[in-house]
């Protein structure tokens, strides 16, 4: 897929209206307040700092550390997308071995971690111990899922050492 129409799908996502019953946390007084785990926050006693990424990338809340994912690798996922910013009481990372039909296909409660402004972060971490692709989506305790428009999240995985 070209970056364009990437970037047009995450567009979408966000202007999305959110299903009734979904209440929305207070919105941030500005755009510095939403830096990935920005000042303070910590997970696990661990800061996480400042997000990676291009100036102007759109931010979909989703950051997976380290990658490449190379095979048999422990990896963390960290969720702030859309079902955190519109109140999720709980967040499941739904995640399996591709590419095709996923396989080993699992759900993992994920555990709240810290906070972007007024949207809590959610971790999960798992062992990459599938060949091709790791792929992953999320939902919540009330069945809404964010699957990045469709598309669910895609990561390759490689074998050898980093």
């Amino acid at each position: 897929m070209e970056v364009a129409g990437l970037l047009q799908s995450l567009r979408r996502a966000f202007t999305a209206a959110p299903p009734q019953e979904v209440t929305r946390p207070r919105q941030a007084e500005s755009d510095e307040e939403y830096g990935w785990l920005g000042e303070g926050a910590e997970a696990s006693g661990v800061a996480l700092g400042e997000r990676e990424g291009a100036v102007g990338e759109v931010d979909d809340g989703v950051h997976v550390k380290p990658t490449p994912i190379t095979y048999g690798q422990q990896c963390t996922i960290w969720y702030s997308g859309l079902l955190s910013r519109h109140g999720a009481d709980q967040v499941y990372l739904h995640y399996g071995f591709g590419p095709g039909v996923w396989k080993d296909v699992q759900d993992v409660p994920m555990r709240q971690v810290g906070w972007i402004g007024g949207t809590p972060v959610w971790e999960a971490s798992l062992e990459a111990k599938g060949f091709g692709t790791l792929e992953f989506c999320f939902h919540d305790s009330a069945d809404h899922w964010d699957n990045n428009s469709g598309h669910n999240w895609v990561y390759q995985i490689h074998w050898g050492s980093r």
